[in-house]
């Protein structure tokens, strides 16, 4: 029932838009929030550091249908939105090259643009995947994304020598 009542807020909030009309921006500034220049959401508003769910209650002359803990997880869900989703897609992407194997007799050092000292780290290491090269000391995602490119030059490679 909790999950149902925030899902049910965080939809309200996405339904309920703030049009930048004189009388908008007037009751913005009065609560000491930069005014609005585009239409918006209640939900985009809630983004903003400087706003939080009873502000928005005052602004819609609302009633509090919800408690105080759904409040709290509304607001979490609504400002932390952007980095968890962030979060996410580098965890998927962790995985994803946490699968790109590296052969066992791949010479590092032919890479250009990749240091000395991380081709050297590489080379002692011997890292079975770019996930594995990604968690050695001092090789940076500069260095990985290097290495992905090349990995896939070179099996592309392999592949046209084979047909």
């Amino acid at each position: 029932i909790k999950r149902k009542r925030i899902e049910e807020g965080l939809r309200a909030l996405m339904h309920k838009k703030l049009y930048p009309t004189i009388k908008t921006n007037n009751r913005l500034k009065k609560m000491a929030i930069s005014p609005i220049s585009n239409v918006l959401t209640m939900f985009d508003l809630l983004k903003r550091p400087e706003v939080d769910f009873d502000t928005l209650m005052n602004m819609d002359g609302l009633k509090k249908k919800i408690g105080d803990e759904e409040i709290r997880q509304i607001e979490i869900e609504v400002k932390y939105k952007g980095f968890i989703e962030r979060q996410k897609r580098e965890i998927e992407n962790f995985k994803r090259i946490e699968k790109i194997r590296i052969p066992d007799d791949f010479k590092f050092y032919k890479i250009p643009g990749l240091s000395n000292e991380i081709s050297e780290k590489l080379t002692a290491a011997r890292p079975i995947s770019l996930g594995h090269a990604s968690r050695i000391s001092g090789v940076t995602p500069v260095a990985i994304s290097i290495l992905m490119v090349y990995l896939k030059r070179w099996r592309e490679d392999r592949w046209k020598k084979r047909q």
